[in-house]
């Protein structure tokens, strides 16, 4: 055994091969057994990707212009609406050059997008003098584009502009705020502590950037939500690390505009970060799994009826999920290799 697997229960692997989730056999064969983009059987998980399991389903209801449910609601109602679609084709690497696909990219540009290149759900309250735009929701799109091949779209390259201009990274102890920052200590996402949905948010989208085609406020800025996160110990209250925060330690997929721990060890991890303060963190996940090797479902959306539903069900809460498996056994290669 090579020094992660050592740490599963039991092998996995074939259990994510399985043909009927063509997305989660693609990543596996690519990100955990090391296979060529050229490779047969990856060629065929990719292609498989856009002909059956959950990426067809997602298309379908999709109308002609590129929208799902209505026109003029690309955010509402959440989780099923126009945005949501959309960051669930990028998590199941669906094929951006699609013309289907470019429609969607298209809409969310002209209806979501402002023009100083954030991005803005339905809610005008939420928008600021001065910001325009909500850092998770601008975060999640900008991965999203970059995910479906969308990198050097100018659109594209504004919102990466946008969250490199907006990152802020502060722990509740600043002693002064950036002249765009509105005054608001309480304000839910620019008050004085910094939303942690925004963060990884942000960071997650920066780090879908190539490595070579990285800006040096790009790369600043990863350096320093690294270090924001690690200040955490990942998932714990920083300013009393014996504290978890405890919504941060139930791991799911997808999880959208929340966060958990998986989804920061993945961020932290894909930039090669092994430090003793996420040691507790990825012990944690280690005791999670079962006899099998595997990790269950424990955080969903939507919580209630009220919120919304799910364009698909995806991995029912308390059972044991194949894209939870795979993030969790992703990052344990990545930070034992």
């Amino acid at each position: 055994m090579s020094s992660w697997q050592s740490f599963l229960k039991a092998d996995p692997i074939p259990w994510l091969l399985e043909t009927e989730n063509p997305s989660v056999r693609y990543f596996t064969l690519t990100d955990i057994l090391d296979r060529p983009s050229d490779d047969h059987e990856v060629k065929v998980a990719r292609r498989d990707i856009m002909t059956t399991g959950d990426v067809p389903k997602l298309m379908e209801g999709q109308t002609d212009e590129g929208y799902w449910k209505t026109a003029n609601a690309y955010y509402s109602p959440r989780y099923s609406a126009t945005a949501w679609h959309f960051m669930l084709l990028a998590e199941f690497n669906a094929d951006g050059s699609l013309s289907q696909i470019r429609k969607t990219a298209d809409y969310l540009q002209k209806h979501a997008q402002l023009e100083n290149g954030g991005f803005c759900s339905e809610d005008i309250s939420r928008r600021q003098p001065g910001v325009d735009g909500s850092l998770c929701f601008t975060g999640n799109m900008v991965w999203s584009f970059i995910r479906l091949g969308y990198l050097h779209d100018p659109h594209v390259q504004k919102g990466i502009d946008w969250l490199v201009k907006y990152s802020r990274f502060d722990d509740g102890e600043a002693t002064s705020w950036p002249a765009w920052l509105p005054q608001d200590p309480n304000h839910f996402c620019w008050g004085r502590h910094t939303c942690f949905r925004g963060v990884i948010a942000l960071l997650q989208a920066l780090a879908e950037i190539p490595v070579e085609k990285r800006s040096t406020q790009v790369k600043e800025t990863l350096d320093a939500g690294v270090e924001y996160l690690l200040i955490h110990h990942v998932y714990k209250h920083s300013h009393d690390l014996s504290k978890p925060i405890t919504k941060y330690t139930q791991v799911g997929f997808p999880l959208f505009i929340d966060n958990d721990m998986l989804r920061m060890l993945l961020f932290l991890t894909r930039l090669g970060i092994h430090d003793n303060r996420m040691q507790d963190a990825i012990d944690l996940l280690v005791k999670k799994q079962n006899n099998l090797g595997q990790w269950k479902q424990q955080h969903v959306f939507p919580k209630t009826r009220s919120q919304g539903f799910m364009p698909i069900p995806i991995d029912p809460k308390g059972q044991r999920s194949k894209w939870v498996t795979l993030r969790a056994i992703t990052t344990l290669k990545r930070y034992y290799s």
